[in-house]
């Protein structure tokens, strides 16, 4: 009986310790376990941060290259290093002529005038008319003033500066003389038919001592066409011979104007104008 009742005694304090021991194990099984849940929650609250402090940097896209653009041609005017002037008054540096006496030919400035506008009041559908008015004054040297009256020149004699007036293409520098002709402008795939009347008007006013030419160069063309130029200068004749020989055929072909006597290469200034003057 002794025996057994320290048997029991034995058993229940082997139980005892055995329970304890388990519920250390647990407890240790626990602590480990959320350690460990700890250490791998910081680990990737680390890594996030280096991820955050080092980002992976995004590749710039490849930039297209910009094509080089085709060089544009320059145009006739361009390589002919001419300018514009705008409209107004200026002088035209010419010859005086005679027409009955050559020996009294000779150097001259006459004042001139233009103005030029542009209008599709009667024209047909897609077409404009640009119209340049120009005045040549030349009182001063047509009449002799003897102070209470005007007195003609010398008999059988006719005296007048030399003066040119027309227009050509800008682009290609054809010529559009010598005027009611429809002439073919090819520029950028593109064919343009243009058309240049000439309206001269020669007043003498004698009674006053008044004596101009006043010509009006109209040129009809379509309502997208921008290269009409127009251009005054030295005409013909007198010391300079410029033009006398020469003989043209406008009907067998179309010029450029720096194949005509009236130009800037006859060593005359000329005065080059358009209707938006540029």
């Amino acid at each position: 009986m002794k025996k057994s009742v320290m048997t029991k005694i034995l058993s229940l304090a082997v139980a005892s310790a055995m329970v304890f021991s388990c519920a250390a194990c647990s407890d240790n099984g626990k602590k480990d376990k959320d350690a460990d849940e700890d250490e791998i929650e910081a680990s990737e609250e680390e890594e996030e941060e280096e991820e955050d402090e080092n980002p992976t940097p995004t590749p710039e896209p490849t930039a297209t290259p910009t094509p080089t653009p085709e060089p544009t041609p320059a145009t006739f005017f361009e390589e002919q290093g001419l300018t514009i002037t705008p409209q107004g008054e200026y002088d035209l540096d010419t010859e005086w002529l005679y027409t009955d006496n050559d020996t009294q030919n000779g150097p001259t400035t006459v004042p001139f005038t233009v103005e030029i506008k542009e209008t599709t009041e009667g024209c047909d559908d897609g077409y404009k008319m640009i119209v340049a008015d120009f005045g040549i004054d030349y009182s001063s040297k047509y009449f002799y003033d003897y102070g209470d009256f005007f007195a003609y020149p010398p008999e059988g004699i006719t005296n007048h500066p030399s003066s040119w007036i027309s227009a050509f293409d800008r682009y290609t520098g054809v010529s559009f003389e010598p005027g009611d002709n429809t002439v073919l402008v090819e520029y950028e795939g593109k064919t343009y038919d243009v058309t240049c009347t000439f309206d001269w008007n020669i007043v003498g006013d004698y009674d006053n001592g008044v004596a101009a030419d006043y010509c009006t160069v109209t040129v009809t063309c379509p309502v997208d066409y921008d290269g009409t130029v127009f251009y005054i200068g030295h005409g013909s004749g007198g010391d300079s011979k410029v033009g006398e020989g020469q003989e043209f055929d406008f009907t067998a072909k179309q010029y450029t104007i720096d194949e005509l006597p009236y130009y800037v290469t006859n060593g005359f200034p000329y005065y080059f104008f358009s209707v938006d003057n540029k």
